[in-house]
């Protein structure tokens, strides 16, 4: 089976958050069983590739005018050149779509993936060149054409449905998937689908179970649904594609379906779920490879062997996150880098992005990842105070990914680190060397998300064999088992969102289970009445009475977060589920 996948992220050539994860694990996953081909914008990549001479041009010089003022490029005519380069990104094919002259040079490659001067212009440009090679596989190989497309997110799906009118000029049709990782809503007008080269051709849509043959007015109106503003391209997207899927059952069910077209796309409904390959015994063995020399210096025990994860802890805490290489925290945006830079000096950052170490080490939560509304590190950061009355040597380290939507949050985070001193540093940027260490010695990991369609990091937590603090949300729901309703296989607490004090008791009484766990370990025998008193800050009197009859619960919780994700989440487990729904559209697409 040949399988096209369209999409604007890709682990190994540009990734933003966790989407990039999931089309490059799903092609490894089944390069044996499938032949995929992935097509994305080159967001300035192509140069890396060339550099290492693992590249080619195919050879195509696509040209034709287009109307940049539709695309929020303010002037009012130009001519497009675009070319398609291959890489091989670890055994899967890879095609750059790149600009050949210096306005689509401007709009493919700038390395933003998402940057507001120029999404739009990708996705129109990305559109025109899968049209052309469409157009040109049809004239003079039609073997080489897919047997079905997968497209991730909405932004590549405005290149499918200018495919599929072009196909279906010459009789053809080719089956479609889109996955939805997250909604967020885009509105476009008309005016803006056709300057991406969508036509009046009518297209074949299955909807509520029945073959429709629609104008791409009809669809955009019945997107619109009596409304007066233009629908969303996510539900255009879903009413067109043969197949929709999502990343978690809860996400589907409360999100993508109510709000993308109900009982219409419901029948032709599905969901995958991410996974995480992270293994636990080899980055162990890298952190050894990376850190044994700086770590022993550290601590003075000359026998790594002999060297506590909590002596590693404090090395991390009191020492490597003001020492990590120079160009780190990584930010490839000039404007995020400039605001960030402009903190300097404020205690207790430091110059060129860098913070002060903490003074002592201390038990320690870990948040990782991008900065959004959607993610909820304000709420955490509420949380802190609350915590800090339970547990005053905690310690928050957060690993935080800003961008230039989220510029007025990089200055309001840092302000919180001049409130907590003692208890909080943030890294802004990406933190490529610390990444694994931070997990794998931190004590807890927390998810405070407002809405969370899957959430790859708490899977990249429990491998860790991290316990997970997180929101009762979307894929939490289903990959998190919360220990107040499973003591024997639970892997975390879920907590509401968006109420901080509920996130703080979660915190504080897993912090607590935490450390009763390292006393244990260390010291042997805990007094009763410490133990009791340590143990009456549990908020959940079932884990309380657990954690009294066994004080090493914590350490079983450990082994329960590996196991959850070994049993159930590996890609390779959950990404066998996608040839089925294949299967299933190319069926669909054969019996009409």
């Amino acid at each position: 089976m040949k399988v096209w996948i369209f999409t604007f992220e890709y682990a190994g050539v540009v990734k933003v958050g966790g989407l990039g994860e999931v089309p490059a694990n799903q092609a490894k996953s089944l390069k044996d069983e499938l032949d995929i081909t992935i097509f994305m914008p080159s967001h300035g990549k192509k140069d890396n590739f060339q550099s290492n001479s693992n590249i080619s041009d195919l050879g195509f010089n696509f040209t034709g005018d287009f109307i940049p003022y539709e695309f929020d490029i303010h002037i009012p005519h130009a001519k497009y050149e675009i070319s398609l380069h291959k890489v091989e990104v670890d055994v899967i094919n890879v095609i750059l779509i790149s600009g050949n002259n210096e306005i689509s040079k401007k709009i493919l490659d700038d390395p933003r993936v998402y940057s507001p001067e120029s999404l739009s212009g990708k996705i129109g440009l990305f559109s025109y060149a899968i049209r052309h090679y469409v157009e040109y596989l049809i004239e003079n190989n039609p073997n080489l054409l897919p047997d079905i497309v997968h497209i991730h997110d909405y932004h590549p799906f405005i290149a499918y449905i200018a495919m599929k009118q072009e196909l279906l000029k010459h009789d053809l049709n080719i089956p479609s998937v889109i996955t939805f990782h997250l909604l967020t809503w885009p509105r476009k007008n008309k005016r803006f689908l056709k300057a991406c080269g969508i036509d009046d051709t009518s297209l074949l849509i299955c909807l509520d179970n029945e073959k429709k043959k629609l104008s791409f007015e009809e669809i955009f109106e019945l997107a619109r649904n009596n409304e007066h503003i233009n629908p969303s391209l996510e539900k255009i997207c879903a009413l067109i594609a043969d197949v929709i899927t999502s990343v978690s059952k809860s996400y589907l069910e409360s999100d993508v379906i109510p709000n993308l077209g109900g009982d219409l796309i419901s029948p032709k409904s599905d969901f995958v779920w991410d996974g995480c390959d992270w293994d636990y015994t080899e980055i162990i063995t890298e952190i050894k490879k990376n850190f044994s020399k700086e770590i022993i210096n550290f601590t003075g025990i000359t026998d790594y062997s002999k060297i506590s994860r909590w002596d590693i802890r404090k090395f991390l805490l009191t020492y490597k996150i003001e020492n990590i290489p120079k160009n780190e925290p990584i930010i490839t945006s000039k404007i995020v880098l400039d605001v960030v830079n402009s903190l300097n000096g404020i205690y207790p950052i430091l110059q060129d992005r860098k913070v002060k170490a903490f003074n002592q080490d201390g038990p320690l939560i870990l948040t990782s990842g991008r900065i959004s509304y959607q993610k909820g590190i304000d709420t955490i950061l509420e949380s802190i105070p609350l915590v800090i009355e339970k547990v005053p040597n905690v310690r928050f380290l957060m690993l935080l990914m800003p961008n230039e939507y989220t510029l007025d949050d990089v200055k309001s985070y840092a302000e919180f680190m001049k409130i907590y001193p003692q208890n909080l540093r943030i890294l802004f940027g990406k933190s490529i060397s610390i990444y694994h260490l931070a997990h794998f010695y931190a004590d807890l990991y927390c998810c405070p998300s407002r809405w969370e369609p899957f959430g790859i990091i708490a899977l990249e937590a429990m491998s860790s064999k991290i316990p997970v603090i997180a929101t009762r949300v979307g894929g939490f729901q289903e990959s998190i088992i919360d220990l107040n309703k499973d003591l024997e296989n639970g892997t975390g607490i879920l907590v509401k969102n968006e109420n901080p004090e509920e996130l703080a008791n979660a915190l504080i009484s897993m912090l607590i289970i935490s450390e009763i766990c390292r006393m244990k370990n260390t010291k042997g025998l805990i007094p009763k009445s410490e133990l009791n008193l340590m143990a009456q800050d549990i908020s959940y009197p079932a884990l309380r009475k657990q954690v009294l009859q066994d004080n090493l619960f914590y350490d079983k919780i450990k082994q329960n977060c590996l196991k959850r994700v070994e049993d159930n989440f590996r890609w390779k487990i959950v990404s066998q589920k996608l040839i089925n729904i294949y299967n299933k559209s190319i069926k669909l697409i054969k019996n009409n």
